[in-house]
């Protein structure tokens, strides 16, 4: 890994429980925890070691990604899942949960049309609190893809984490990350009508019609979301953080390629890069000879790279001895 110098409720006592030392002969466990909030009960699991010498709140990406990394659809990939049990197998406990309407945290209550990204916010907030006030170990802030947006802003919320680290999250504001992603996946005219959609969304401007092909990324219940999330600069969030931090990417991520100079504007002491090779964006490791990644955003059988695993725990390690 390369360092970077500059460059709760009724619920608790299951969480408690679970998050327990088990005795030293005892196997990784797998226990289901809740927590509730604004009349919605929301579910995770905590994964467990004998001993654990640290714990991890592992947040997924966007969309309708659940705790283990999968989503509706295509996307199965079992990654946020493999990562907690490659974690555990280092003495590392973890969290990782169904964030509101997604999974087993879906309840009527929610309205998909007046959520915002600072509801994911106050609920990592939420469970690490309901963590750390169970375990006297430290505490650490963990995302992936999106989620490491909403673990960064959670972690300036919470100075007593131990630190937090971001795998494959972007530096970009996410409106000029989508227009990274459609200019290279469409056709020039439907891109020239994404950004036009794109621009209506960000200035709460009358839509054009969206052609059926965008229907998925622009429709209507996603809008207040998607401007609640532009609100949000990375970089500047980054530049405020008091925490030792971690950021992981892979060259082998089409989704969010590395990105240098927004990693140049991060002026702190305690950022650290690691840059895996052969890392997708799914947390697998892809052979060079392959021309398609489309496996391992289907096939759960392929292990989380060990060198994501291995990174992590050292900058976890480094970090307690600090």
């Amino acid at each position: 890994m390369t360092r970077r110098r500059h460059s709760a409720d009724s619920n608790s006592n299951t969480l408690q429980s679970a998050t327990q030392s088990a005795s030293a002969d005892q196997p990784t466990v797998q226990i289901p925890v809740s927590v509730t909030t604004d009349g919605i009960t929301l579910h995770g699991t905590v994964t467990r070691p004998a001993t654990p010498v640290a714990t991890v709140l592992l947040l997924s990406g966007s969309g309708h990604t659940d705790r283990n990394g999968n989503s509706t659809g295509t996307l199965q990939t079992d990654g946020i899942k493999l990562l907690a049990h490659g974690l555990a197998d280092k003495a590392i406990a973890s969290l990782r949960i169904d964030k509101r309407g997604v999974g087993q945290s879906t309840s009527t209550v929610i309205d998909e049309a007046s959520l915002t990204i600072d509801h994911y916010i106050e609920d990592a907030c939420l469970w690490f609190d309901t963590l750390q006030a169970n375990r006297d170990l430290p505490v650490y802030f963990a995302g992936h893809s999106e989620g490491a947006l909403v673990a960064l802003a959670a972690a300036l919320q919470r100075p007593s984490a131990s630190g937090f680290i971001s795998i494959t999250g972007t530096l970009l504001r996410v409106f000029t990350l989508l227009e990274h992603q459609l200019q290279k996946n469409l056709a020039p005219q439907l891109y020239r009508q994404a950004i036009e959609i794109l621009n209506s969304i960000r200035h709460r401007q009358p839509l054009p019609t969206i052609p059926d092909a965008l229907k998925s990324v622009f429709r209507p219940e996603v809008h207040r979301y998607l401007r609640s999330w532009e609100a949000l600069d990375p970089v500047q969030l980054y530049n405020r953080l008091k925490i030792p931090h971690l950021l992981v990417s892979g060259t082998a991520d089409i989704q969010i390629p590395i990105q240098n100079e927004p990693i140049q504007a991060i002026h702190s002491d305690l950022a650290s890069v690691l840059v895996i090779d052969g890392m997708t964006h799914t947390l697998k490791t892809v052979t060079t000879s392959e021309q398609s990644q489309s496996r391992y955003y289907t096939d759960p059988s392929i292990p989380v790279t060990d060198k994501l695993i291995d990174g992590i725990v050292e900058f976890i390690l480094h970090s307690n001895t600090d």
